[in-house]
């Protein structure tokens, strides 16, 4: 199974990445991330390292979120798969998803924390936040159209938009405005708001997380009720 997911994904990468580009909002946040907030941040030295080792993750959760978020792949249409082996494809997506991102957290973060410039305290806050998203994001399959047959997922939307949001708000004010919470850029309240956000992304987080991941699974294993629209797949098309 492991083998089918990963080729999956590796056939999905060009569609995937066309159909996230294409949209203009995600282009236009993956460019503001990337280029212009540290500018509208005033970020130099050090800070400017702490971001991107933050972003550069959180991007990446973002952009597998909009690739392989939108639809199932055909193949399962055609391959006999039964209930638990659907399952098992939907976990290892989900773990895949979930797992770069937090592996690419993993290595900046520590690379920091070896080269004495982070507290561990610091990176243990960056590296949850990011696991917190990229989990929460890495589950999303084919929600839209799920939610027109299952109404526990009718607000899903609106729960992903602000665990987003959150953990974006979360991380930026840990690395940017903070930078380290044992030596903060700022004194005063900043660190106050920066832990406030950071628990509040991580409870928005675990509340998603326990309202969405059964009827997601579910749905994901009975996929032949859910109407989807045909676009590029793993050996054909995909599935949106």
């Amino acid at each position: 199974m492991w083998k089918m997911v990963l080729s999956d994904l590796r056939c999905g990468i060009k569609p995937g990445l066309k159909k996230s580009f294409k949209r203009f909002i995600n282009f236009y946040c993956y460019l503001y991330l990337m280029l212009l907030a540290p500018v509208f941040l005033s970020l130099s030295g050090k800070y400017f390292l702490f971001y991107y080792a933050f972003i550069i993750p959180m991007v990446l959760a973002m952009l597998l979120f909009t690739m392989y978020g939108d639809g199932v792949n055909k193949a399962l249409y055609l391959c006999p798969l039964s209930k638990q082996e659907r399952k098992q494809y939907f976990l290892i997506m989900w773990k895949v998803r979930a797992g770069l991102p937090l592996l690419l957290a993993l290595l900046f973060q520590g690379a920091l924390c070896i080269s004495g410039w982070i507290s561990p305290l610091i990176a243990v806050l960056v590296i949850l936040s990011i696991l917190f998203s990229s989990v929460v994001l890495g589950m999303y399959s084919n929600m839209q159209e799920m939610s027109r047959v299952d109404k526990r997922l009718v607000y899903h939307g609106a729960w992903y938009a602000v665990v987003l949001i959150l953990g974006l708000f979360s991380g930026i004010f840990l690395v940017a405005i903070v930078g380290d919470i044992e030596e903060p850029r700022f004194t005063g309240m900043e660190v106050t708001v920066g832990v406030i956000l950071f628990v509040a992304h991580a409870l928005t987080s675990l509340a998603a997380l326990v309202k969405f991941s059964r009827p997601v699974m579910e749905n994901f294993v009975c996929y032949e009720k859910v109407k989807t629209n045909p676009v590029q797949s793993q050996t054909k098309r995909f599935l949106l």
